[in-house]
C-alpha cells in the first residue's frame, strides 16, 4: 500500500495510463513530472462529473449501466491482467467525462498484486462458480496464516454453508459484497490472517460494487468476473506465459541445487 507520496502517484499514474492508452472507454489523466514534487501532483484537468455529482449531469454520454459495466472491466483489468490497480474507487474518485470515457483521479492508494496471487484469486473463483468447498479452504489455508489448532474440517464445513446459502440459478442474482463479507466473516471466525493485499482488494471490490449501484441498481459484478476468467484462463496457458512459467522454475530448481550439499548431490546423481 503506498499513501501519501505525490512522486509515487505520478510514477504510478503513467504506469497505468501507459497500459490503458488504446483502451477507447478509459481516461488516465497526463501529468507533468516538471512541475510536481514530493508535496505537488500537477496533472491534465478533466472535462466531466463525478460519479457522486451524477445526477446533475443532463446529458450523459453513456447510459448508466454501460458506464458501471465499463467502470468494473476497468478494475478487473488493473487487478488481473495489470496486477497494479487504484484502490479507493468511491464515487468522488471515479468521473464520467464529456465524451463517456471514464477517468480516474487520486493515486494515493494503491493495491499490488504479484502474478501468483493472481493465479490463486482467478482459481478461486472458478472454484466458487463450480461449488467447490475442497478446493476454496485449500486455497484459505494456502493464502492466509493460521493457527495450529484450527480444525480444517470445520472450516470446509461452513465455506459448504457458505456456497449453498449464496447458489443460485442465475448469476446476476449473486449478492457478489454479500458474498465477500461472509467469506470475510468466516475468515475472522477462525482467525485466520489474510495478508495486507489481499484484505484490501477485498475492500476495494466491495466499495467497488457500491460506487457501481449508485449508477446502476441492478449492477452485478459475477457475469463480469466469470467471463473475464475465461479469457483470463486462456491467457494463463498462452505459449509466452508457459515460457515464462518454465524459466521460472528453472531459475528456483537451480538455486536450490546450488544450495545443496555435496553429499546430498552425489546421492542424486
Amino acid at each position: 500500500i503506498r499513501e501519501m507520496n505525490f512522486e509515487k502517484d505520478l510514477q504510478i499514474m503513467s504506469k497505468i495510463g501507459r497500459k490503458f492508452a488504446d483502451d477507447s472507454t478509459v481516461h488516465i489523466p497526463c501529468t507533468y513530472k516538471d512541475l510536481s514534487s514530493r508535496k505537488v501532483i500537477t496533472m491534465e484537468r478533466l472535462y466531466g462529473k463525478s460519479v457522486s455529482d451524477l445526477k446533475t449531469f443532463h446529458h450523459l454520454p453513456l447510459s448508466p449501466s454501460e458506464i458501471a459495466k465499463n467502470g468494473a472491466v476497468l478494475f478487473l483489468n488493473m487487478i488481473l491482467r495489470d496486477g497494479v490497480y487504484h484502490a479507493d474507487p468511491h464515487a468522488g474518485n471515479i468521473w464520467i467525462l464529456n465524451d463517456g470515457r471514464i477517468g480516474l483521479l487520486d493515486f494515493g492508494l494503491i493495491g499490488i498484486i504479484d502474478e501468483e496471487y493472481r493465479e490463486m484469486i482467478e482459481d478461486v473463483g472458478f472454484a466458487a462458480l463450480d461449488q467447490d468447498a475442497q478446493l476454496i479452504t485449500d486455497y484459505v489455508l494456502r493464502i492466509g496464516k493460521c493457527q495450529d489448532q484450527l480444525k480444517r474440517d470445520e472450516l470446509q464445513a461452513d465455506i459448504t454453508e457458505f456456497l449453498y446459502e449464496f447458489q443460485v440459478e442465475n448469476l446476476d442474482d449473486v449478492d457478489f459484497s454479500g458474498a465477500l463479507k461472509e467469506i470475510s466473516r468466516i475468515i475472522r471466525t477462525y482467525k485466520i490472517i489474510l495478508p495486507s493485499n489481499i484484505s484490501l482488494l477485498i475492500k476495494t471490490l466491495i466499495m467497488l460494487e457500491g460506487t457501481s449501484r449508485s449508477l446502476d441498481r441492478n449492477f452485478n459484478f459475477i457475469p463480469l468476473i466469470k467471463s473475464f476468467q475465461i479469457q483470463r484462463l486462456k491467457a494463463r496457458h498462452s505459449p509466452i506465459r508457459t515460457y515464462k512459467k518454465l524459466k521460472k522454475k528453472y531459475k528456483e530448481w537451480d538455486r536450490l541445487i546450488e544450495m545443496m550439499p555435496r553429499e546430498l548431490l552425489h546421492l542424486v546423481e
